[in-house]
């Protein structure tokens, strides 16, 4: 019967992670060229070329191959570049600095993907003719049908490869996280699901952006913090500071929504031996919180001393007089409108079973034995709601490292109502219930993120 039920377990494990590969496959035959992918992949070709001292974006050209107009390839130029010359003639030049000030973690990520899947070839990227588009499909289906000629189809494979093997990676860690903190395998695999189907995960995924890469290491930095104390191995919480580190100089908002996280499970936790005068030091000075801060410092110090070299302050953000006035797109202006609590409605709209997250810190009183653990993902949710409310920027995308906790939380919550419907009315009535909602939500949230995608969006503009 054990054999028989851990073969059904690796069975529906990988089936999770089969399933998020599928749905995230369309990446192979999009565009990408925009909402920053070009950046991304122009930096990993200056910071190779250049080093960090010429990691921006000036002296980049941009060029179609000849006989393939889709074909786009990265060469130096000898003045300023076709990508801050293009930017300048949309009214933005806050991106001609010395230092980008995007970290440069998954540029550094792309060298090392394009050294193992591109070896000896230039850095290039597929963009799609707007006029082909529109003559390959009707109005409103965009990429849909889209196809690249097999001839170059594969040639951004090496920076498609990140952000999806980085998604899938974290569905997978989730599991291992919902094991460690609830040990419910119905949890788990409930909370790998929702994470799968998640509008922005299959967004971010999908685009050569560096959300995916802060994401899992921020939450690989959680999974270890919670072994260093679940089994005592101090080295672990070095390694979880290593990993939030990357996480920071991948992208910031990473690295601090994953080491508030760690700071306040540790202060809550060990709330009674704060206010004991014979251990509150101890507590404080507490040896993998120590051991945690040392791995963040030696992966991410030094970033943060280039930038505070050049530019005096260590969150350095750049900044455009009368941006909004200036610019001729409508992207900052679409951002800049979005209302304050878009977060806290817009992402249980576009999943609706994260609304169940929201009532989650109940269990926190209805189950003191779980208080450890459960208080772990209500203390991430939380602490990255308050970092979004002190630095708000209207992107969905910028709280993607809260939707882990979103999705156990929403498990654990949903597995409690099915269990409670079960044993009330009979007949597995709340498990019935359970997986219709769950096919319900394939249906509603995977369409909102196909949409943006195939018509080369980069925000999802639903509910607003």
């Amino acid at each position: 019967m054990y054999q028989t039920k851990k073969i059904a377990s690796l069975l529906i494990f990988f089936g999770i992670i089969i399933f998020a590969f599928l749905l995230r496959t369309p990446t192979f035959n999009l565009p990408h060229f925009r909402g920053d992918e070009h950046h991304y992949i122009s930096l990993a070709f200056k910071l190779e070329t250049q080093g960090i001292d010429g990691y921006n974006l000036r002296g980049v050209d941009i060029y179609s191959a000849k006989g393939y107009p889709e074909l786009l390839t990265i060469v130096p130029a000898k003045d300023k570049g076709h990508i801050l010359k293009g930017l300048e003639q949309i009214g933005v030049t806050y991106y001609d600095e010395p230092l980008h000030h995007m970290p440069w973690g998954f540029p550094a990520a792309l060298i090392i993907s394009h050294k193992i899947f591109a070896r000896n070839e230039p850095y290039r990227m597929l963009t799609a003719n707007d006029m082909e588009i529109i003559k390959q499909n009707p109005p409103g289906v965009g990429l849909r049908n889209f196809r690249f000629p097999k001839e170059i189809v594969n040639q951004q494979f090496y920076a498609l490869f990140l952000p999806l093997f980085f998604s899938l990676a974290t569905i997978a860690l989730i599991y291992f996280i919902v094991m460690n903190l609830y040990n419910d395998k119905w949890v788990a695999f409930t909370a790998m699901f929702l994470m799968a189907i998640s509008p922005i995960d299959l967004l971010t995924s999908q685009k050569i952006w560096a959300d995916e890469q802060t994401l899992f290491f921020a939450v690989l930095a959680i999974f270890l913090y919670i072994l260093s104390v679940k089994k005592n191995i101090s080295l672990l919480a070095f390694l979880a500071g290593i990993s939030c580190g990357i996480s920071t100089i991948t992208k910031q908002n990473g690295g601090a929504i994953a080491g508030l996280a760690i700071i306040l499970w540790h202060i809550v936790s060990n709330a009674d031996n704060l206010f004991k005068k014979e251990t509150c030091l101890k507590t404080i000075f507490d040896k993998k919180l120590i051991l945690f801060f040392l791995g963040t410092f030696l992966s991410a110090g030094y970033w943060f001393y280039k930038v505070i070299k050049i530019y005096g302050e260590p969150l350095y953000r750049p900044r455009q007089e009368n941006l909004l006035e200036s610019a001729k797109i409508g992207w900052f202006k679409i951002v800049q409108s979005r209302p304050k609590y878009l977060y806290l409605v817009g992402i249980p709209y576009q999943n609706p079973l994260f609304l169940l997250a929201y009532i989650s810190p109940i269990w926190l009183y209805l189950n003191k034995k779980l208080f450890k653990s459960h208080c772990m993902p209500v203390l991430w949710l939380a602490g990255a709601f308050y970092l979004a409310s002190k630095f708000f920027t209207g992107e969905h995308r910028y709280m993607i490292t809260a939707y882990p906790a979103f999705a156990m939380l929403s498990a654990f919550v949903s597995n409690r109502m099915r269990l409670w419907i079960d044993n009330f009315m009979g007949y597995k009535t709340g498990t019935v219930l359970f997986f219709s909602i769950l096919i319900f939500s394939i249906f509603w949230s995977v369409p909102m993120a196909y949409e943006t995608l195939y018509h080369v969006g980069a925000l999802i503009l639903k509910p607003f």
